[in-house]
């Protein structure tokens, strides 16, 4: 098409079936997106930047996280450790909105204010687009413009030799991260955040961050309203909204953006009012779902619309699937942090992903076949 920067991979998908090759769907997908990766490696340049400060009350309910993670990295690559240590790393995973980002941030600088030396600076592995398969520097370049900063944090004789503590945000395969570890100088630290449950056995510790506690996700709601927007009677109130959010920060953040906008309003009119405005308190995780394939959106609309905890057998029978396939869309769905497996095999469905998924099924799919689903 005249004008198009980029080509449509679902229009050539089709084209590639409507010429009669549909087995060669997934190998056009996988040399379209290597082609991606390799233009995106190219041409990108790694912004590396100083990581920005957390907003005041941004951690509430996350100071023991935020402890077992100084107490691992400061063990591992603190004073104590040897000057040519290499470099350690520790991962936080979790749901999109559930507070990576603050937390790593909060951690880095930390670090930095501890360990003699050191500098803390961020950087992304994804573009702005999000795409899942293009990133926005490679490891190695994200590597080679470090170098630059260490040198410039040389200091005078005497004083603690330069360390640097990186930053990086929204990983996605656990293969960078083992390149960006292995590749920074020695005594670094790498913090890097993930919506994705990856497996990095070479880092110090992974923290697999959760929704907050009911009572957190309240403090952290009631936190920057004014006083007088929060009656005795209203105290229930903001409870229940806070629940409706399912614990997560970014979710709650929104909200109160939202109950600041509509300064008129009780809390009482935003909790009717929120019903109808799910896209607005749900945005990210559309970005989460809409990426998923469609078979993998119809394994976790089941798991979101059935009563019951379902067990992975359950799940392939009400999909029509053999249990190895159902394992498969379980297995991406736990690593997008959109289900997680208790000890029983049962799966358990986030109450604001279970919303969002019944909304989106219902909004796709006539109500007579969502109930006859289950």
């Amino acid at each position: 098409k005249t004008g198009r920067k980029r080509i449509d991979i679902a229009l050539l998908l089709d084209i590639v079936t409507a010429l009669g090759y549909p087995e060669q769907r997934e190998a056009w997908r996988a040399d379209y997106q290597q082609a991606l990766r390799a233009r995106a490696g190219g041409a990108a340049r790694p912004r590396i930047e100083l990581v920005r400060p957390v907003p005041p009350g941004a951690l509430h309910g996350r100071e023991a996280e935020l402890a077992e993670l100084l107490t691992a990295l400061l063990g591992a690559a603190g004073p104590a450790a040897e000057q040519g240590t290499a470099p350690v790393s520790a991962l936080i995973s979790g749901l999109a909105g559930c507070g990576k980002t603050a937390l790593a941030r909060t951690l880095t600088q930390e670090l930095a204010d501890r360990l003699p030396g050191a500098f803390a600076v961020e950087a992304s592995l994804r573009t702005a687009s999000g795409d899942d398969a293009v990133t926005a520097a490679t490891p190695s370049q994200i590597i080679v413009a470090v170098e630059p900063l260490l040198i410039r944090a040389t200091r005078a004789e005497g004083a603690p030799a330069p360390r640097c503590i990186l930053l990086v945000d929204d990983a996605l395969t656990a293969q960078d991260l083992a390149e960006l570890t292995q590749g920074l100088p020695a005594r670094s630290i790498l913090v890097a955040t993930s919506r994705r449950n990856l497996a990095v056995p070479d880092a110090v510790t992974h923290l697999r961050l959760s929704a907050l506690a009911p009572a957190f996700a309240t403090q952290v709601l009631r936190a920057g309203l004014p006083p007088e927007r929060i009656t005795d009677a209203d105290e229930a109130t903001l409870a229940r909204l806070a629940q409706r959010c399912g614990g997560l920060p970014l979710a709650l953040t929104i909200l109160r953006g939202q109950i600041l906008a509509h300064p008129t309003w009780t809390l009482t009119d935003i909790e009717h009012w929120l019903p109808h405005a799910g896209d607005q308190v749900d945005g990210f995780l559309a970005a989460v779902h809409d990426r998923l394939e469609p078979p993998a959106r119809r394994a976790l609309s089941l798991c979101a619309i059935h009563p019951a905890r379902l067990t992975t057998t359950e799940l392939a029978a009400l999909l029509g699937v053999d249990e190895e396939l159902a394992q498969e869309r379980v297995a991406l769905l736990l690593r997008e942090h959109l289900l997680t497996q208790q000890e029983d095999g049962r799966l358990d469905v986030h109450d604001l992903v279970r919303a969002f998924a019944l909304r989106r099924s219902l909004a796709t799919e006539p109500f007579s076949h969502v109930r006859l689903s289950v």
